[in-house]
């Protein structure tokens, strides 16, 4: 009796275990996904909302007479906006502290024009005295310790040419305000100022060295891009967004491809355990199946019965996992900060994953492939026990009854 008792509890046990696993494999892989695909489109989203879809620049590092040039470019049918821009690196000093940073030169038109731009101020103001200095991302301004009207510093690595030699060009600004775009990269690492003011600091006179175009429709990229290419000269050349940042992108959906592997392997071991609890269950019923097979019960019944038996560890198993991860991932940011409350940790650095809120964007595509392969694997993990079952010979389990 105490061997027919733990063979008994000991299958009940491995049974639990599956449900469990199941249960944490579909929970874990729909956060996991839901995560990665919401951290993709935020990334994409910012980076779109600071750059251009499409960016024109000269390697001779000036464009003139672009007016012209950008009247032809708005021309082209699914163009939504071209602007001018001047782009350039540089060294700003504040309050004693170095940092490298990237200058970027707007209109002040263009700049509230852009939905994440005209929308990221969060302190100070965009305009002084007709035209903004310098405005600074928060992260840069938390990191150094500006404040409003703070003066900064700014060296080109272009130079002015003198008779003692070369010198840097340098200016003195004030920071009239902060943005924040929610990405670390930007808000640690930019400063806007006018076009024209970037235009005097760069020595570009009436050049700029970047036009910016916005299209309507993201997938027609290439097509926009030959006809801008027609229209453009010899000297400058022409990028898209997912050129430029296409390591990016692509180092995001390898990790998102290898998570999912991994995390699947949760619910393949799973399903083994199924298998291993049925096979003891089968061995634990070999007196009852073979009465039940005395009294008629057909072959295919039994196999029948026992792949539901066996299924339903699945099924539950899969459909409450399907409910917490559901759950999870619609609340997933609000679950990370009770956790870095209670374990007064940073589990979600801005430096390492570039944005300072932690997404989750539920893809339907994502939780049925994930619930039908759990499903599918709890159901195939049945058929060699329900076999086996149903092979059973009742002559030979009761010749010693």
């Amino acid at each position: 009796p105490y061997t027919t008792l733990f063979r008994s509890g000991f299958a009940s046990l491995v049974t639990i275990f599956s449900f469990i696993g199941i249960t944490l494999g579909v929970a874990t892989l729909i956060v996991v996904m839901a995560v990665m695909n919401g951290v993709k489109t935020e990334l994409v989203k910012r980076i779109i909302g600071i750059n251009s879809h499409i960016s024109i620049g000269s390697v001779t590092q000036r464009i003139n007479n672009y007016e012209s040039f950008i009247e032809e470019i708005k021309g082209i049918d699914g163009v939504l906006s071209a602007n001018p821009a001047v782009n350039g690196q540089a060294l700003a000093t504040i309050n004693s502290n170095n940092r490298g940073v990237m200058v970027r030169g707007l209109t002040p038109d263009d700049f509230m024009r852009s939905n994440s731009l005209g929308k990221s101020i969060t302190s100070g103001k965009l305009y002084k005295d007709g035209e903004f200095e310098v405005i600074g991302g928060i992260q840069l301004v938390k990191q150094l310790g500006v404040h409003s009207e703070t003066p900064v510093s700014l060296v080109s690595p272009n130079f002015n040419a003198t008779m003692f030699g070369n010198i840097p060009r340098q200016k003195t600004f004030k920071m009239t305000g902060v943005f924040d775009v929610g990405m670390y990269e930007y808000d640690s690492g930019m400063l806007f100022t006018s076009l024209s003011t970037a235009q005097k600091f760069f020595g570009l006179g009436e050049a700029i060295n970047t036009i910016e175009i916005n299209v309507n429709k993201p997938n027609q990229l290439e097509e926009i891009k030959d006809k801008i290419t027609a229209l453009a000269s010899e000297d400058m050349y022409i990028t898209d967004w997912q050129k430029a940042n296409e390591g990016f992108i692509e180092s995001i959906d390898v990790q998102s491809n290898v998570l999912f592997l991994i995390l699947t392997l949760i619910i393949l071991v799973a399903a083994f355990n199924i298998i291993s609890g049925m096979v003891m269950l089968v061995s634990d019923k070999n007196k009852e199946i073979a009465i039940l097979r005395t009294i008629g019960l057909k072959r295919s019944s039994v196999i029948r019965i026992f792949m539901i038996c066996g299924f339903s560890t699945g099924f539950w198993g899969t459909l409450i996992g399907f409910s917490i991860g559901m759950a999870f991932a619609a609340n997933i940011d609000e679950i990370r900060l009770w956790l870095e409350s209670m374990t007064h940790t940073n589990l979600f650095s801005a430096e390492i994953y570039f944005l300072s809120k932690l997404p989750a964007e539920v893809k339907m595509s994502d939780v049925i492939t994930i619930t039908l392969m759990s499903l599918f694997l709890s159901l195939i993990s049945t058929i060699y026990p329900a076999y086996k079952a149903a092979k059973v010979e009742p002559a030979e389990a009761l010749k010693y009854e």
